[in-house]
């Protein structure tokens, strides 16, 4: 005699092909609003970077103007470096002192838009020797 429990389906468990289609939908939404959202925090980020190093700049060259009565646009002369970064630190700037003489300094930090993320647009911020910010 054959047992009617051959025929009959097992309890099965798991998730249906719907399930995991609304899982992934629910993920992809949430996907497409998170990055944007990362990318603009990350941006904002890398801009501190560029105003404490103009900042520090700036006050170096404060130090060399008090000694020498004039601006550089010599790092060397100021014995500071922007370029040197820690090691795995990558350099989002690259830093120009385009006036410098004995009454006014601007400093430009130019953002690398090889590195800068898709959509990014090339954009400096500058600081002057009252300490006034711009751009950016």
């Amino acid at each position: 005699m054959i047992s009617k429990n051959i025929f009959r389906a097992k309890s099965q468990s798991g998730f249906t092909l719907l399930e995991i289609l609304i899982v992934i939908i629910i993920l992809g939404i949430l996907a497409a609003l998170a990055i944007p959202v990362y990318s603009a925090v990350r941006e904002k980020a890398v801009k501190q970077e560029a105003y404490q190093q103009l900042a520090a700049i700036r006050e170096a060259e404060q130090r060399y103007a008090a000694a020498y009565n004039t601006y550089t646009s010599s790092f060397t002369l100021l014995e500071y470096d922007p370029a040197a970064v820690a090691p795995g630190v990558t350099a989002h700037y690259t830093y120009t002192v385009p006036t410098a003489t004995t009454a006014a300094l601007t400093v430009v930090a130019a953002r690398i838009t090889s590195i800068a993320p898709t959509g990014s647009t090339a954009y400096s911020i500058t600081i002057d020797q009252a300490g006034t910010i711009t751009g950016g």
